[in-house]
Formats: structure tokens, sequence, C-alpha cells
């Protein structure tokens, strides 16, 4: 509570001495300093933070910031050296983006694969709304590839790729594009018969009523 107060009161002196032409104060921290600041706001926060100062803003396209961000929530994530499989892993930004898709969007996923599913999950969402034209059979091909890459067993790559592409599907907007993306997609990459599709088929089901009611109603 001590912290607390010291930072509450530290805050309207800062602002009344830029008020009347005084130094900046966060300008002078070293900028090791401001990021260990930065990435202890809350992380919906963020974007208005980068908005309010240039520095700031410089310091959220840094690799430093996010590397010791994804640090300090994930620890564990330092312990990853090797990395296999098709789909890169990428900057620590990126890193930091498939970690929160994975505990958000599939919160069921964890251990070894925790961090690969986010990727998995990232690839195929930003590869289904690019607007050239995708190979279905070869993204989920992706998919599996990329969790046998770990020593996943077949089946179960093959159970984990069906349920981050139900995970994408849900997440996708709701537009004529889409529909017919999915419509295409269930007839290619998933097995007949099988839980995963009958999701996908209700999921586009679903998809097509309520994408006509919104039709209809504006």
């Amino acid at each position: 509570m001590a912290e607390e107060s010291t930072v509450d009161e530290l805050g309207p002196k800062f602002s009344q001495e830029e008020d009347q032409g005084g130094p900046d104060w966060f300008e002078r921290l070293p900028e090791h300093v401001l990021i260990e600041i930065l990435i202890r706001i809350p992380a919906p926060n963020w974007p208005a933070a980068a908005c309010a100062k240039k520095q700031w803003a410089a310091l959220f396209k840094s690799e430093e910031l996010w590397r010791l961000a994804l640090l300090r929530k994930w620890p564990h994530t330092a312990e990853v050296e090797r990395w296999p499989g098709p789909i890169g892993r990428g900057c620590s930004k990126r890193r930091y983006r498939a970690m929160h898709a994975s505990k958000a969007v599939l919160p069921l996923i964890g251990g070894d694969v925790e961090e690969v599913a986010g990727h998995v999950y990232l690839y195929l969402k930003e590869q289904l709304e690019s607007a050239s034209s995708v190979s279905y059979s070869l993204l989920h091909g992706t998919t599996i590839n990329q969790f046998l890459a770990c020593k996943m067993a077949g089946n179960e790559a093959q159970a984990l790729a069906s349920q981050i592409w139900i995970a994408v599907i849900n997440n996708l907007d709701k537009t004529d594009r889409r529909l017919s993306l999915l419509i295409r997609a269930a007839d290619v990459f998933l097995p007949s018969y099988s839980k995963s599709h009958g999701l996908l088929v209700e999921r586009i089901v679903s998809f097509r009523d309520c994408h006509r009611f919104f039709k209809l109603t504006i």
C-alpha cells in the first residue's frame, strides 16, 4: 500500500510541473526503467499508453519491451530453445500474441504445446483473413505437421489441429466472404462424419442464419 501511495503522490507533481512548463520526469528515466514501468501497466491499456508519448510508442515497438513483457507474464517461455515445425516463432511480440491467444482462445491446451498452439492459431487466422486464395488442405497439413514436429502422436495432432480450426472459425467476422470460405473449407480439410466436421457444419449453419438475420434487419 505504501508503494501505491507513493506512485499516487508523484503523479500530480509530474502533471503540475509539466503544466507549468517544467521538465518531463519520465524522459529523465533510463530506458530500461521506463520499460519496467510500462510492462506493469495492464495489457489492455497498452495502446493508450503508446499514444501518450512518442517515446513510449517507440518502446512498444522495441524487441526489448516485448521480451521482458513475455518473460514477466510467462517465465517458462525463457526455457524454449528449439523451435520445430514449419510455422515460425518470430519475434518476442509475436510470441506474446501467441501466448495470449493460447490462454484466451484455447484455455484447455497447456503443457509443452501451449505456445505452439497459439502460433498455429495466429497463422491460420491470418491466412484465412488474407485477400489471397489459400489451399485449405495445405493449411490443415501444415498445422498437423507443426504438432508432429513436437513429437505428438498423429491422432493427437489431428485432433488438436481441428480444435484450433474451430477456435479460428469462432473468431472470424460474419461476412459473405467468410461464409463462402467456411463452406469450401468444410469440404476440403476435415474428414466427413468426424466430431470436428460436425462442429464446423453446425457453426456454418449458425453463421448463415445470423448473417441472413443481420442483413434483413439493417
